[in-house]
């Protein structure tokens, strides 16, 4: 009886212990789960706010992006312009030159300087003709890019 009774100490002592130790066990899960649970809302929070702080910056960039185009694509325009009246300029004096030229030839004067000037003008009339052209095209090729919603 009393080895029975040692047996239900020991068995109850032991009960207590796997009691105390499952209570911590418990305790220790609360905690990691509360922390897990606080953490997982800060990261959570975390990426929320980076989120919208990207959004945010790549608005910005895009509008920054968008003015800075806008201005550029004008400037180009003004710049093309610009180089066309100098492009008539030099169509108008060429051809004066040539009027010129020929009222020499007819009047049997030597018109070897309006010659050179002639070759000279036509040269620089050739170089800018093809840097408007090639403005134009560099121009075209990136107006694809814009579009009027920004």
């Amino acid at each position: 009886h009393e080895r029975l009774l040692d047996i239900a100490l020991q068995k109850s002592s032991q009960l207590e212990m796997i009691q105390g130790d499952c209570s911590r066990a418990s305790e220790v899960t609360s905690l990691l789960f509360k922390f897990t649970t606080s953490y997982s809302d800060k990261v959570t929070r975390a990426l929320k706010d980076a989120h919208s702080t990207l959004t945010e910056n790549a608005l910005q960039l895009h509008r920054s992006f968008y003015q800075w185009f806008v201005t550029w694509i004008k400037e180009q325009y003004a710049h093309i312009q610009w180089k066309k009246v100098r492009l008539q300029r030099l169509t108008d004096s060429a051809a004066r030159l040539r009027g010129q030229q020929s009222e020499a030839h007819r009047k049997g004067d030597q018109s070897l300087h309006l010659s050179e000037k002639l070759v000279e003008t036509e040269k620089e009339r050739k170089a800018l003709e093809d840097e408007v052209r090639r403005l134009e095209s560099t121009l075209k090729e990136v107006m694809p890019m814009f579009d009027a919603k920004g």
